[in-house]
């Protein structure tokens, strides 16, 4: 089976680097190599997301935060083709897809989707 860029590029056990012009999806594969970190026991915390504009990071928060939404609420047949859409494993404990979304907001400095510039921020105040 033939694995798509954008696939490949979700694989949370390789580095990527993910440039592309607007329009060409990487805010879906950026959202899926998050939710496959999410997946593979990454703490929420851990991970920070950067991008140029606050209308793109905001795009992706809100495509994450949906996507972990559904995982939720969605019967297990479903959340599997989901799980396996984004190059996850079918075998994925979905208890835990399922709890992923209140944990990406309930961890007290949870996942953090910034523009590079609020990141300067934070760093020159520290």
């Amino acid at each position: 089976m033939r694995r798509d860029a954008s696939m490949i590029a979700s694989d949370p056990d390789i580095s990527a680097w993910v440039a592309a012009n607007a329009g060409a999806g990487k805010t879906y594969t950026l959202a899926n190599r998050v939710a496959r970190l999410l997946l593979a026991d990454a703490s929420p915390q851990k991970i920070l997301c950067l991008t140029f504009t606050k209308a793109a990071a905001a795009e992706m928060q809100e495509r994450l935060f949906r996507q972990l939404g559904e995982w939720a609420m969605l019967p297990d047949e479903d959340l599997r083709d989901r799980i396996v859409a984004i190059g996850g494993e079918a075998h994925t404990d979905l208890a835990k897809a399922r709890r992923l979304f209140a944990g990406a907001l309930e961890k007290k400095g949870g996942l953090k989707v910034l523009t590079i510039y609020a990141l300067c921020q934070i760093l020159l105040s520290r």
